[in-house]
């Protein structure tokens, strides 16, 4: 690929806005895992793989991490939950604040006016990450008692605030990539699943940019499905080769997805049946998946 179509995709996605497309959801409840109610191209053993896919691919485990908060260091702040919710981004921001309209007190509710500033910051450097907007010096800081990592850990435990969060990847990651699916033609689950992980790492302007400069025609407009996802996952691949934040290279680790979602698609599993996925990227670790 041409290395100004790549600079343009860095540039387009690291300004990506997030929405909050609001829309009721059904959750389905199992032992382990909340997923939302399948659609069309996605029956529920299939949309369980995708979830515990991702899951997979944020926190090395198939089973959701409502409880996960960690600083990564790689100018997401503190990166945390079931979708990685950054404290840079905005979208950790309005988790809390969701959480805090059903209840008004609790140990995260202290956090949100420099959740603000930092979205501010984010909002004002259109919407591109910054050494500015990855402080954390408000959000941990032992003289001030303040830990947002250990805070969220122990306001995870509560299931209102699990459920939040569902709703929000929902809202702002599932129903998207839903209607892309849709305007492309899509048939396959497995394009839902491509378009639904792009979006968990790369947001929706993201991967609609990705969407602008693929050459293949979409499965609506008579092309192959499988040639057009081919050819998404290697502008993808490129992307997260390439984007750097002052200099360093945020996605380059993270190439593993790509690489899954490669082999599922030379696999042929396009309906997502029960298969068992490889990480050569952490020692050829394997996940059988669905798992129950």
């Amino acid at each position: 690929m041409k290395k100004f179509i790549v600079q343009g995709l860095l540039s387009l996605i690291l300004s990506q806005t997030l929405h909050a497309n609001i829309a009721k959801w059904t959750p389905i409840v199992s032992e382990d895992i909340v997923i939302f109610a399948p659609d069309s191209l996605m029956n529920p053993e299939q949309l369980k793989f995708t979830e515990q896919l991702i899951s997979i691919f944020e926190n090395a485990t198939p089973v959701l991490q409502y409880a996960y908060a960690e600083h990564l260091d790689d100018g997401h702040g503190i990166t945390a939950g079931r979708a990685g919710f950054t404290s840079a981004t905005g979208d950790m921001l309005e988790v809390i604040q969701r959480y805090t309209k059903v209840k008004s007190e609790h140990k995260l509710k202290q956090y949100i006016s420099e959740l603000e500033r930092l979205a501010e910051i984010y909002a004002e450097n259109d919407y591109k990450l910054s050494k500015e907007g990855a402080d954390i010096s408000n959000l941990i800081d032992a003289d001030e008692d303040l830990n947002l990592i250990d805070d969220w850990k122990s306001v995870a435990k509560d299931s209102i605030f699990k459920h939040i969060q569902d709703e929000i990847v929902e809202e702002w990651y599932y129903d998207p990539v839903r209607d892309i699916a849709q305007k492309i033609g899509a048939k396959l689950p497995i394009t839902l699943l491509f378009l639904y992980d792009a979006n968990i790492q790369l947001g929706t302007q993201g991967i609609k940019t990705i969407i602008d400069e693929i050459s293949e025609k979409t499965p609506k407009n008579g092309g192959s499905e499988v040639a057009w996802l081919k050819e998404f996952n290697a502008l993808r691949a490129e992307i997260l080769l390439n984007t750097t934040v002052d200099g360093e290279k945020i996605w380059e680790e993270t190439i593993y997805r790509v690489e899954v979602l490669d082999a599922l698609l030379k696999d042929k599993n396009y309906y997502l049946k029960p298969c068992t996925i490889t990480i050569e990227a952490w020692g050829d670790e394997k996940f059988s998946l669905p798992q129950e």
